[in-house]
């Protein structure tokens, strides 16, 4: 680590997550080094509600946090799904643990169609995602399903470095 960087671990190998940290500390104009490790959620694949998604997204963190360097600052992110309504709201919760303090945040959300939704619950949240029937019939990234229902114009990794933006100024602001 260059002096001066802060040091960052996101609980995931995801590029969308690992790139979006990165590019959310740029754009606040913090020199970091980050680093992506495999973390369990430990939920299900289709995570559902702010509870099970929050739950998920400390969990990505306690798998990477290091009490020998507890100067690192790490985050956990997890996608899901808020149905409200006859609404489904695809979103993140971010979750940054750093000097000991949480700062939490979650990313702006695009809705889908509930006929996907409908398709994955029939099939399992346990091995199944919205995003998954979304590229399955639509075709595009089961990934990134937010580029197919945008024409191009957001990505998932878009949304996820709004929300990242949040919780790290918020660590900022303290310091």
């Amino acid at each position: 680590m260059e002096k001066g960087k802060i040091q960052v671990v996101v609980g995931s190998t995801s590029e969308h997550k690992i790139g979006a940290v990165k590019e959310a500390l740029r754009r606040l104009g913090v020199e970091a080094d980050v680093t992506g490790r495999r973390a369990r959620s430990d939920v299900r694949e289709q995570p559902m509600g702010f509870v099970e998604m929050m739950t998920g997204a400390k969990r990505r963190v306690g798998h990477v946090w290091d009490a020998k360097h507890p100067d690192r600052i790490c985050v956990g992110i997890e996608s899901g799904i808020e149905v409200v309504s006859t609404v489904v709201v695809d979103f993140a919760l971010i979750a940054v643990l750093a000097d000991g303090e949480w700062y939490q945040s979650i990313s702006p959300g695009i809705v889908f169609p509930f006929a996907y939704y409908d398709e994955a619950r029939e099939r399992g949240f346990a091995t199944t995602t919205v995003g998954s029937v979304i590229a399955e019939r639509m075709g595009g990234d089961a990934t990134d399903p937010h580029v197919t229902f945008t024409k191009g114009k957001i990505t998932r990794q878009e949304t996820l470095v709004q929300g990242i933006m949040i919780a790290f100024a918020s660590y900022f602001a303290k310091q």
